[in-house]
């Protein structure tokens, strides 16, 4: 095992991987890199041509020379052995060596390597001389197929390539056959060895100009190509920083035109929609701020009217009593239920506006938000009564401060408690209170319908709602949830959702303990370890990086069971919007 992961970690930081990176990023480098493979191949192939064609153009005249040098040297061998008279066959033994000698020396100056003197096959003169070689090791330069074609027809030459030896070293040749007529002695097979060393010699020095050319001429033109693109393509740098600025909200971005060319068009391209993004964002800010301002004014302007009615609807609804009529007195009722609702309404229009004004400001103080969860508990109790659910607080450790506005953590968590008991069919609710060094985290979990990705995308939107057709047991504007992320935002910290569709939702609030100071990654995951298997694994799978934090543990201190108490009429209060 340890030499595999050895193997993987060279494998991890080999310079291929790197390379195959930097081909990824750099349009520059990849065409350099194809510029320079196709040059490679078209270069080898021109060497494999050039060469091809002037070893066969040397071998061609290199091959004629040594034909015709054979032909004179064995026809001059015959004349003088046809004008030497021998009697004995020490006689001509004696001839044929001379001539063997003679033949040797005679085609040294055309790098000749030497003469193979043979009895042919076909001779039967009674006397014989034995074989004889000019240089040792010739013999097996000659093939049999050489030997049975001169055989075959005496009167011609034949010839064959052939590895010979010469100063020692293994070198191309030729061999030429042909038959000298010995005096009393007969037929014999004459071979002569020619050297095509220095052929061979002018062939490598022609390969390697040619490589050496080659390289050079691919290297110079991979060069020249990433100058070349890298050159071209500095209006798309240009214009791909200029759209980076863009995005990054410098809406005044534009590019300079130069030319008239293809990069003169991407310029004023991108000019064109800059000016169309601008004058559409100036558009959208215009009408968010008109927007912004109408809830704003309408808020404010409804506020002073809206303190006069539910003062009349306070005075009407605590005379109810004395209505004899029993219609008039549920009207009276119903009345005053929709003008605190309206009232709660305005209250949260207002909220918004302050938050879109920047106005929104903390009264900051060290609490308990572990009692901020409990009051907001007790306060739930009503409407966790009448769905038949039970909510069971979890604090890790006897205290869990943190320095918060206690309004806005106590509202945060009053509408995530509220839209879990809504939402969670009758079905436990678990509320953890965890916190570490840097910051205190609250996760509502509810076990009811649950929510899809994109749900839990869109959920802290304004006036968003899942399904729009569902009748509310509270009320509610749409902004609660929205409401609640901008408490958090204000605090440093953040609040995140998550949902699986019929395994219930999380929510986690996570806030600094100090205002100075980070909250961090933070002791909570918003997703719960009770999720589903599929749920935890997709979350484990999205982590980047090898080591992922691990889940944490369905445990996190001793369950406080909070019996359900009976519901109150006003239920309107409750709202989770």
């Amino acid at each position: 095992m340890r030499g595999l992961d050895a193997i993987r970690q060279w494998l991890a930081r080999s310079p291929l991987k790197y390379f195959r990176l930097a081909l990824a990023r750099s349009l520059v480098l990849r065409v350099a890199v194809q510029v320079m493979v196709v040059g490679m191949v078209s270069v080898l192939a021109l060497i494999i041509f050039a060469t091809s064609w002037v070893r066969s153009d040397l071998l061609r005249e290199r091959l004629d020379a040594v034909i015709a040098d054979a032909d004179t040297r064995v026809a001059t061998a015959q004349s003088q052995m046809d004008a030497t008279a021998v009697n004995t066959t020490a006689e001509v033994s004696a001839l044929a060596q001379s001539q063997v000698t003679s033949l040797k020396d005679a085609i040294s100056g055309a790098n000749g390597v030497g003469v193979v003197l043979m009895r042919s096959r076909s001779s039967n003169s009674s006397i014989v001389i034995n074989d004889l070689s000019s240089t040792s090791g010739l013999r097996q330069a000659i093939s049999n197929d050489l030997i049975t074609q001169l055989e075959s027809n005496p009167h011609r030459q034949y010839w064959q390539y052939a590895k010979v030896t010469d100063d020692g070293n293994a070198v191309p040749g030729i061999v030429v056959a042909s038959q000298l007529t010995l005096p009393l002695a007969g037929t014999y097979n004459v071979f002569l060895v020619y050297s095509l060393k220095n052929e061979q010699h002018l062939l490598d020095v022609a390969t390697r100009a040619l490589v050496s050319g080659g390289a050079v001429l691919v290297v110079a033109m991979g060069i020249a190509v990433a100058l070349l693109t890298w050159r071209v393509l500095l209006p798309v740098r240009r214009t791909s920083l200029a759209a980076q600025r863009l995005a990054a909200g410098n809406f005044g971005e534009r590019l300079e035109i130069k030319s008239q060319d293809e990069a003169a068009s991407l310029a004023l391209s991108f000019n064109n929609m800059a000016d169309s993004i601008e004058a559409q964002i100036d558009r959208l800010s215009e009408l968010s701020r008109l927007q912004q301002r109408f809830v704003s004014d309408v808020s404010h302007e409804l506020r002073t009217p809206m303190t006069t009615i539910l003062l009349a609807g306070e005075a009407l609804f605590d005379a109810r009593d004395n209505f004899s009529d029993p219609r008039l007195k549920r009207s009276t009722e119903l009345l005053f239920g929709q003008i605190e609702r309206f009232d709660k309404m305005l209250a949260d229009l207002l909220e918004i506006s302050r938050f879109d004004a920047g106005s929104a400001a903390l009264s900051l103080q060290e609490w308990d938000v572990g009692e901020i969860a409990r009051d907001v508990i007790d306060f739930a109790q009503p409407l966790a009564q009448a769905n038949g659910c039970q909510i069971r607080l979890h604090i890790e450790g006897n205290k869990v401060t943190a320095v918060v506005d206690h309004t806005r953590i106590e509202r945060i968590l009053r509408n995530l408690v509220v839209n879990a008991t809504e939402h969670g069919e009758g079905k436990p609710i678990d509320i953890n209170v965890v916190g570490d060094d840097t910051a205190v985290a609250v996760r509502v979990r509810d076990h009811g319908i649950g929510m899809s990705e994109e749900v839990a995308e869109h959920v802290f939107d304004r006036f968003y709602r899942a399904d729009p057709s569902r009748a509310r047991k509270s009320g509610g504007t749409g902004l609660g949830l929205s409401i609640s992320r901008e408490d958090a935002a204000l605090h440093n910290g953040t609040l995140s959702a998550w949902g699986w569709p019929g395994d219930g939702a999380a929510f986690l609030l996570l806030i600094p303990r100090n205002q100075d100071v980070p909250a961090g990654r933070g002791p909570l995951d918003v997703i719960p370890p009770d999720a589903p298997l599929e749920a935890l694994v997709k979350d484990v799978a999205g982590h980047m990086g090898p080591n992922p934090e691990p889940v944490p543990t369905p445990s996190l201190g001793l369950p406080l069971l909070i019996p359900a108490t009976r519901w109150a009429d006003e239920e309107e209060e409750n709202d989770a919007s």
